[in-house]
């Protein structure tokens, strides 16, 4: 090989080099690259930082349902729950049936007061996931009450307690059970969602106080009074 040769050759070895450097200079973050940075970024609380690199992942990744999970989670931290929302509900279009994504959906509209909106999330997470978490259910049953379907709430809070009756709302979901069927009349029925509690929790005043108003609606005041007198004494000795 002449010497001619031999320096066209190695020209042309380190102009590949030299490309091969730059496409590798050019390549683009990947998805857990900028996820990576965007999630330093908000731990030390640099949230313009970390919205930059989410929305640059969304725009090189826009089918990622991961980036824009993480970028509702930005924007519900800065109180823009409108986009959260809208961010959310593109990470569950993109996966379908993701369980965590449609539980944050249903909990951003319950937050954000879309009551009727929420409960409505619930319910899809509830019929794709059997049984839902504890709180999902009381969620449920907490937006039905906010929206003042007071019976439908009775209800929800019923199914939530059996659903999970080693849950530490368990005796919460008895008594908000027994207290919406006390709003709508049901005195009888609240009576015994009361009784629950008591048997679940006798050390807490909290069912002696409901039965003691489920016993009045009933006209049986001498053993209301009884109630009350032992919620009193165990408020005392708390």
């Amino acid at each position: 090989m002449t010497d001619l040769a031999r320096a066209l050759l190695m020209l042309g070895l380190l102009a590949g080099a030299a490309c091969c450097d730059s496409a590798s200079a050019a390549k683009p973050e990947s998805v857990m690259e900028l996820l990576g940075k965007g999630d330093q970024a908000r731990k030390e609380m640099k949230n313009s930082l970390a919205l930059d690199y989410f929305n640059r992942a969304a725009r090189l990744y826009a089918a990622s349902a991961d980036v824009y999970n993480a970028r509702a989670d930005l924007y519900k931290e800065l109180g823009d729950f409108d986009k959260a929302i809208a961010d959310q509900e593109q990470a569950c279009r993109l996966a379908p049936g993701c369980v965590p994504y449609l539980e944050k959906r249903a909990a951003l509209y319950c937050l954000c007061g879309r009551l009727e909106e929420g409960f409505k999330a619930c319910d899809a997470l509830i019929a794709h996931e059997k049984p839902a978490t504890d709180s999902v259910y009381r969620m449920r049953a907490v937006s039905l009450k906010k929206l003042k379907r007071y019976q439908d709430a009775g209800k929800a809070f019923a199914v939530a307690a059996e659903a999970h009756k080693k849950s530490r709302d368990y005796h919460m979901n008895l008594y908000d059970a027994g207290d919406m069927y006390l709003l709508t009349g049901k005195a009888e029925l609240a009576l015994g969602y009361f009784e629950r509690v008591i048997k679940s929790c006798p050390d807490l005043s909290t069912g002696y106080w409901g039965r003691a108003k489920a016993l009045e609606k009933l006209g049986r005041q001498s053993e209301a009074e009884k109630d009350r007198e032992k919620a009193k004494h165990l408020d005392l000795s708390y």
